[in-house]
Parts: C-alpha cells; sequence; structure tokens
C-alpha cells in the first residue's frame, strides 16, 4: 500500500541534483573568463580589472619586440623580431612569415596618441580586444588590418597584420589573434 501524498518524480529528483551540479560548475567557469573592463579577471596568472592593468602600464619604458615570445612565433609561423626604428615616439617591431607563408605582423608603439580619436575612421569598427577599448581598421586596397588597442592614458598599442591573400578570410580576425597574445604578454612582463 502507498503512502497517500505527493510522489517526487523521477524528473524532480533528477533537477534537484543537476541544480547544484550546474551552480558548481558555473561557479568554476566564472574563474575562466577573460579580460572584462571594469570586473576581476584572470590574467598572466592573476585578477586584476582592466582599469588596474591600464593605471600600470608605461609603454615607453618597453620595447615592442618583446611582446611576441618564441612560442608564439612559432604558432603563427613568423621569424625573429626586426627593430624598425621610425621615430622615436613610434617604437616599432615586425615579424615576417617564414616559409611560404606571406602573414606578417607588426607592433608599434604609439605614444601621446588616443585610440578613442579615430573612431571615426573610414570603416572604424569599436570593438574591445580582452576587456581592452579598440578599434579595427581594414585595409581596403589590400589584405591587412590595422587594430588599436587603447592600454593606457595616451599610450596605443597598434598591429598591423597583414595576411596571406586568401579573400575569404578576414585579417582584422587573425590580427586580432596577434593582438590578443600581445596584450597577455604586455600585461605579464608590466608587472616587473
Amino acid at each position: 500500500m502507498t503512502v497517500p501524498g505527493r510522489r517526487r518524480t523521477p524528473t524532480r529528483r533528477r533537477t534537484a541534483v543537476a541544480l547544484p551540479v550546474l551552480a558548481v560548475l558555473a561557479v568554476l567557469l566564472a574563474g575562466c573568463t577573460s579580460i572584462v573592463a571594469g570586473e576581476a579577471a584572470p590574467v598572466a596568472g592573476g585578477r586584476e580589472t582592466v582599469d588596474q592593468i591600464r593605471q600600470r602600464i608605461d609603454l615607453g619604458s618597453l620595447d615592442p619586440c618583446d611582446m611576441v615570445s618564441p612560442a608564439q612565433r612559432a604558432a603563427r609561423n613568423l621569424g625573429d623580431a626586426e627593430p624598425l626604428k621610425d621615430s622615436a615616439s613610434l617604437p616599432a617591431c615586425q615579424w615576417l612569415g617564414k616559409g611560404r607563408s606571406a602573414d606578417s605582423d607588426r607592433i608599434t608603439f604609439r605614444l601621446n596618441d588616443s585610440v578613442r580619436d579615430r573612431a571615426g575612421d573610414t570603416g572604424a569598427r569599436v570593438t574591445d580586444i580582452l576587456g581592452f577599448y579598440a578599434i579595427e581598421l581594414p585595409s581596403t586596397t589590400y589584405h591587412a588590418c590595422n587594430l588599436l588597442v587603447d592600454v593606457a592614458e595616451k599610450q596605443t598599442l597598434q598591429v598591423t597584420h597583414l595576411a596571406d591573400a586568401d579573400p575569404s578570410g578576414d585579417a582584422c580576425t587573425s590580427g586580432r589573434d596577434f593582438t590578443e597574445s600581445a596584450l597577455r604578454t604586455l600585461t605579464r612582463i608590466s608587472r616587473r
């Protein structure tokens, strides 16, 4: 004989078990986020906001050739760093593709420059990269993209990505990957 009253269904039991499991999973995944403006996020082993990172970055004291590690170069099939000395206020470094790759990447530190001033440029796409305010400027004449990242007050990290001439690809998408790697390196070395 069964006891009168509500009987627990298998669906209720599964829900009762699933909710705590989902809550624990959500907490664990929250620690795996990227940099988000104004929110704490793990970057190179720490938990900082973009604003905290921006306060300690000084591009004038860094070498743009240090922004890409040998592992990052190998992953993109890029050669060794080649320093460029265009001007004192625009220290730059470039990496050319090895072998059959026509890809190349250049990092320029634009001192006394504001990314936000470029938002009105023709074709500019305002975005964020790892939580940093950024602008993508795709080229209209060849398969390239300039990515300008506001890393500190009046300090811009500019990545110029020239991609293989594959019309189906977006140079800004592949350049963004390189820019993310450079930003991770920048946040790590700016702690020193």
